[in-house]
């Protein structure tokens, strides 16, 4: 099993396929994990192993959601629920032979996905929250990979989804790469 890890890689024109094919299905998602940190920074830092994408959890995401990777070639390795007070409590993994993908569903009402909401939700009252989170460059939520602009978890949330689990080193390196560009965004004007 680990031969077969180590020959795995996440390139970024799969990354680009997946978050296309999420959109075509009318799934609301976001970049997370190391890819999301390479997006937000413009740049690929290191092998990713896995995309891991966060969805905008409504009545048919999942059937949405699985339904666009399976056109991909994706099919379904595992469905996962850890009910110890993750902010991701939720995994579905996908597999394509090659490339490991993680879709994590949420609940944009809760802590701490309720800034994406106010990005993202059509109405009067979003817009005024929408206008305060705009206004604050920690919370971008674009990111580029290749030239492509992709979706991503912001910066900020990013760094809150990457604590409460037992960290790798690849993590370790995402952490110092966000904690960076936590220190360059706060000193530009």
């Amino acid at each position: 099993m680990l031969q077969r890890e180590l020959m795995r890689t996440a390139p970024a024109v799969d990354v680009l396929a997946v978050l296309d094919a999420l959109s075509r299905a009318d799934v609301q998602r976001w970049l997370a994990g190391g890819w999301g940190v390479d997006a937000l920074l413009g740049l690929q830092t290191r092998r990713h192993l896995d995309i891991d994408v966060v969805l905008a959890w409504d009545d048919g995401v999942e059937e949405r959601a699985k339904l666009a990777m399976a056109e991909l070639g994706y099919r379904p390795l595992s469905d996962e629920v850890h009910p110890d007070g993750r902010p991701m409590p939720v995994r579905w993994v996908m597999d394509d032979g090659l490339v490991v993908v993680d879709l994590l569903p949420v609940d944009l009402t809760r802590w701490p996905f309720a800034a994406l909401l106010s990005r993202h939700t059509n109405g009067e009252r979003a817009a005024t929250a929408t206008a305060a989170v705009s206004a604050d460059p920690m919370l971008d939520d674009c990111g580029t990979i290749d030239g492509h602009l992709v979706p991503c978890l912001p910066l900020r949330l990013q760094l809150v989804v990457h604590q409460g689990y037992p960290t790798r080193k690849s993590d370790r390196h995402d952490v110092a790469l966000l904690e960076e560009l936590l220190v360059r965004r706060r000193r530009s004007p």
